[in-house]
C-alpha cells in the first residue's frame, strides 16, 4: 500500500514464493504454504524484536525493504548467492514473477514431498 507496516531488527528478511515454502522460509519458522495458493512470504528469521512472525501477501503484492539508519551493510541473497549488497538508506523492492515457471512432479503431491522432505511421520494420537 506504500506505508511501512513494521520496522524490525533480524538476522535475515526472507521472501519467498509458495515454492520455496518449504525451503529457507520453513527453517526461519515461517508456514508450509501449498503450491496452489499465489502469495508471498515474508519471513523474518531470528528476529530481534518483538514483532516476529511471517506474512503471507497477495502474489500481485510488491513488497519493499529498506535498510535501516543504524544498521551495517547486507548482503542480497537469491537462491544462496549473494548478488548485492546495501547499506544503510537503501531498499530493494521484490515482486513475484508473473509468469513463474510451473513444476510438474509425477506420482507424489505435494503432501507427500512435503512429509518426505520434512520427515513428519507418525502420528500425533495419544495411546
Amino acid at each position: 500500500s506504500g506505508s511501512p507496516f513494521v520496522r524490525l531488527s533480524a538476522v535475515a528478511v526472507i521472501v519467498a514464493t509458495t515454492t520455496g515454502s518449504t525451503a529457507y522460509s520453513f527453517s526461519a519458522g515461517g508456514p508450509i504454504v501449498s503450491p496452489r495458493v499465489e502469495a508471498i512470504l515474508v519471513v523474518p528469521a531470528a528476529a530481534h524484536s518483538s514483532f516476529n512472525r511471517a506474512l503471507v501477501l497477495p502474489a500481485d503484492e510488491e513488497v519493499t525493504l529498506q535498510v535501516l539508519p543504524g544498521s551495517g551493510r547486507l548482503a542480497v541473497e537469491v537462491d544462496g548467492a549473494v548478488v548485492g549488497h546495501l547499506c544503510p538508506g537503501d531498499s530493494v523492492t521484490v515482486a513475484a514473477w508473473p509468469g513463474a515457471a510451473k513444476v510438474v512432479r509425477l506420482g507424489t503431491t505435494f503432501y507427500e514431498r512435503a512429509r518426505r522432505k520434512l520427515r513428519v511421520d507418525g502420528s500425533a494420537e495419544v495411546e
